[in-house]
């Protein structure tokens, strides 16, 4: 495939959004006779109207005589239609139809969960966290754990400690002496400690604890845990990350991004890395996230874990309660854990992994099929 990025004045292109990445590319400098792509990829930019800039007035043509067409990346973020770039990339499509005469079919969006609004065009939903794991695994950003013996019970990587179940669920575990071993890292970037001081951060939790309790927690927190272990830990919760942390521990607690819009998060069900991560490194999880994310999980052919896990917690609509079953869940786990249930769990874990990589393998066939 031809591929131009537009990257001009506000147009800033971000290789990560950009959904070519993923298939065989080559980038080409300026417009060409023979049929090419413009890549659109530049989730949080400044653009507020795409087709007042001269740069992008040139593409025109070639949108016209069916020489290009123009596909739109958004996926790294869920697509929410009241926010400001998502509003934008609509105008994007609506300007080149209704004003300048673009066939609707030489415009492509790209989305990694379905949006409640028209586009006016074609729509394409793609898995982003699923695939950029597999293809990140093709191009050896990362091994995969093996089997090892596994001497520590929790692994719960976690970054951004003020949305709503990380600081939380690590406050549980230390409250039900559950941290002592595991492995359990939050990690906090410069602009987390900029924007949620410590006292921030407390008053999130203060229903959990007196200050004196948070202050004593994060005093000792650190110092009960194994090496890997600092609360703000040493290890990066993205990529790349180190596969002997699977290999170490019995399950994944993973704190996804969403948690619902009674604790001020978003309710959609949304899967990222911290997701993919275990299933890929076939480790059994507890997932803290919307309700009823176990079963949308199901829907898309993984199997969970209710033969050695309590998933009662998957259904409870209180963020809250479903917080405090999930705990004792692992608790029970931790407790009961043996070499029967790691077989048991061996089966699902394989299951899993190839179920990510047929995932992985339609997805693509489906994006080359639209693309081509």
């Amino acid at each position: 495939m031809l591929v131009k990025k537009l990257n001009y004045a506000d147009i800033h292109h971000v290789d990560l959004e950009s959904i070519f990445r993923f298939l065989p590319t080559t980038y080409i400098d300026k417009e060409v006779d023979t049929n090419f792509f413009y890549d659109a990829a530049f989730y949080g930019s400044n653009v507020k109207n795409f087709w007042k800039y001269e740069y992008t007035k040139k593409i025109l043509p070639f949108l016209l005589k069916k020489k290009a067409k123009l596909v739109i990346s958004q996926l790294r973020e869920i697509p929410k239609i009241q926010d400001e770039h998502i509003l934008m990339q609509a105008r994007i499509s609506y300007f080149a139809i209704e004003k300048y005469g673009v066939d609707p079919e030489q415009i492509i969006y790209i989305l990694n969960s379905e949006l409640n609004k028209e586009l006016f065009c074609k729509t394409l939903i793609f898995p982003y966290y699923e695939c950029d794991f597999i293809h990140r695994l093709k191009n050896n950003e990362f091994s995969l754990a093996k089997d090892s013996n596994r001497h520590h019970d929790i692994l719960s990587m976690n970054g951004k400690p003020h949305k709503f179940f990380r600081l939380r669920h690590i406050i549980k575990l230390w409250q039900n002496n559950l941290h002592q071993n595991s492995i359990i890292n939050i990690l906090r970037l410069d602009e987390d400690k900029r924007l949620y001081s410590l006292d921030t951060l407390y008053e999130s939790v203060s229903d959990m604890l007196s200050k004196k309790e948070f202050n004593i927690f994060f005093e000792t927190f650190p110092n009960k845990c194994d090496n890997y272990n600092e609360l703000y830990g040493k290890h990066h919760c993205g990529y790349p990350y180190d596969p002997k942390l699977f290999e170490k521990t019995k399950i994944s607690i993973i704190s996804e991004t969403n948690a619902g819009w009674d604790v001020g998060c978003n309710d959609e069900f949304f899967i990222t890395e911290k997701t993919v991560r275990a299933i890929g490194n076939r480790h059994p999880f507890i997932i803290l996230s919307t309700p009823n994310f176990l079963f949308k999980l199901r829907q898309l052919g993984y199997q969970t874990f209710s033969k050695v896990i309590n998933e009662d917690y998957d259904k409870i609509d209180d963020p809250y309660k479903r917080l405090d079953s999930a705990i004792e869940s692992v608790d029970m786990f931790c407790k009961t854990y043996d070499s029967n249930m790691q077989k048991e769990i061996d089966k699902i874990t394989a299951y899993n992994l190839n179920n990510l990589f047929e995932r992985y393998k339609w997805n693509i066939a489906k994006l080359t099929e639209v693309l081509k």
